[in-house]
């Protein structure tokens, strides 16, 4: 709307379908029976994530090594020694989003940067209140969290993601102190960590991953190779928090910050909105908020026990996929996992193992419906019998990951019409008749080119498949109001030229080719 949009009736007409089309009208209750009473949904939901968000135990015990290589050293500890600023309060409001939804306070980012010179007194002494005794204001931690359908038409509780909006003040106050250990990350999380750490990419996990898939095809090694995708059951929700206390310790972290951090993360209260309708509130005995700004950060950290346990087994587990390099045992991507290894009984049971204590350890579990094994070539049926009674998940000829189709076999034209479909769907949830010429451009460059991009930058997409996208978007731009094909009166070459060269900037996908 910034670009090319009026504030018309038809953007309040999609917003209100858009939240029609979020309205929960059934829930299914423990036995499986629909209830459609919404005075009935409240309770449905309190006992479901009061259960959820109950008290986890986990054993402190028989942990990996920490490194001293792996731990906080005396240069980072003096930086995160040093007294918090007002400067670091405005760096921080600054890199906020100002349109976020509001927590329990009813104020986001931007009402505190448009009256700054208003409330910055009284928010910064708050917050050096807080930093100077250690203790944070209950309030602060009073959360509304939005169930998100993780599908069309959930009905199952599991089947939401609650997404919590935490207050201004406490984001400032939780972002500061991520602005300041977040530059220790690099050092104290695993290789294989790819996500919220400086300096890596998502582009790195999905290309290491086609390397294994190449290599177990290309393999002739006896008994083979497996690659276990691991999916973990509510991650953020299920993780204690004494396992990140002690995390932060064997990590060397300073006492007064992880007094600091296990203040921002332990006993928040949570009250859920239902159909515009609150619940009473609801004290958690173990979540990592998503919403949180120090979640994403916090949660690696304490992922990382995985990363080390896997990789201290790497005379079991593991695959060189080339000579004279270090073997690579697992990938993570936050809390997508896979697991490489040769197909023998042993690596199994180990990895099961290591699994079993991973879990123990932070109070987590893993999905066994959702996670998946997929065998090399040289893997036989009567060794994949017997690995799949062992392991108990799913054997596939192929499966997704970060969004990547991996397949031993090669990938053919029709495995990417999901890739238009998603295109097409993109693009018709707007509605082109209602759409004016510079807001077609705008949706084309922007939210649909960067899902292209991701695609044609990490996979070998067929010409033929860029061709029938790029076609997608010339109908999608030059279509009538009577629903016909309009006449196309720039040629799609000439659009896709930068716009000092009198094009419109459009990425075309048969260009990226």
């Amino acid at each position: 709307m910034e670009e090319g949009e009026k504030n018309t009736r038809y953007y309040h007409t999609f917003a209100i379908a858009k939240k029609r089309s979020n309205q929960i009208l059934q829930i299914a209750r423990e036995d499986g029976t629909l209830e459609s009473n919404q005075e009935s949904f409240h309770e449905i939901m309190e006992k479901f994530f009061l259960s959820k968000w109950s008290k986890r135990s986990c054993n402190l015990k028989d942990w990996p090594k920490f490194k001293i290589s792996d731990c906080i050293h005396e240069d980072m500890a003096n930086i995160l020694r040093s007294d918090f600023t007002k400067e670091e309060l405005k760096v921080t409001l600054k890199s906020m989003d100002s349109n976020k939804s509001p927590g329990a306070d009813g104020a986001n980012a931007y009402f505190c940067k448009n009256y700054w010179c208003i409330v910055q007194e009284a928010t910064w002494n708050a917050i050096e209140e807080f930093y100077k005794t250690g203790r944070m204001p209950e309030k602060w931690k009073e959360t509304v969290v939005v169930l998100i359908p993780k599908i069309q038409n959930a009905k199952e509780c599991s089947k939401f993601r609650p997404i919590c909006l935490c207050q201004t003040v406490y984001k400032l106050a939780a972002g500061m102190i991520l602005n300041r250990f977040k530059n220790c990350l690099p050092k104290v999380i695993s290789e294989y960590q790819g996500a919220f750490v400086l300096g890596r990419s998502i582009s790195d996990n999905c290309f290491i991953a086609q390397e294994i898939i190449s290599k177990m095809k290309s393999s002739v090694a006896k008994p083979g190779y497996f690659l276990l995708k691991l999916d973990m059951e509510h991650a953020y929700d299920s993780m204690c928090w004494e396992t990140l206390n002690q995390v932060m310790k064997l990590t060397h972290f300073l006492g007064k910050l992880i007094q600091l951090i296990m203040q921002c993360v332990s006993y928040p209260k949570f009250s859920i909105v239902i159909n515009g309708k609150r619940t009473k509130w609801i004290n958690a005995q173990c979540v990592f908020r998503q919403g949180c700004p120090l979640s994403p950060s916090l949660f690696i950290l304490c992922f990382d026990l995985l990363s080390k346990a896997l990789y201290g087994n790497n005379d079991q587990l593991g695959m060189r996929i080339a000579t004279n390099v270090e073997k690579i045992t697992h990938l993570l991507f936050a809390d997508d996992v896979l697991v490489v290894a040769k197909a023998y009984s042993k690596n199994v049971r180990t990895l099961k193992k290591i699994l079993k204590n991973y879990c123990g350890w932070t109070g987590q579990a893993i999905n066994s419906q959702k996670s998946m094994v997929l065998y090399g070539k040289k893997v036989t049926k009567k060794r994949r019998r017997k690995l799949n009674k062992i392991m108990g998940f799913k054997e596939v000829k192929e499966l997704n990951y970060l969004g990547i189709k991996l397949a031993l076999r090669r990938l053919k034209a029709k495995d990417y019409n999901i890739t238009i479909d998603k295109a097409m769907s993109r693009l018709n949830s707007w509605g082109e008749r209602w759409l004016s010429l510079a807001g077609r451009i705008l949706l084309i460059k922007r939210p649909y080119s960067n899902m292209i991009s991701y695609q044609v930058a990490h996979s070998l997409i067929p010409k033929s498949i860029l061709m029938k996208i790029d076609k997608i978007c010339r109908n999608f731009l030059w279509h009538n109001e009577n629903g016909n094909q309009g006449m196309h009166y720039i040629a799609w070459p000439t659009l896709c030229l930068p716009t000092c060269l009198g094009g419109f900037g459009i990425q075309g996908a048969s260009e990226r080719h």
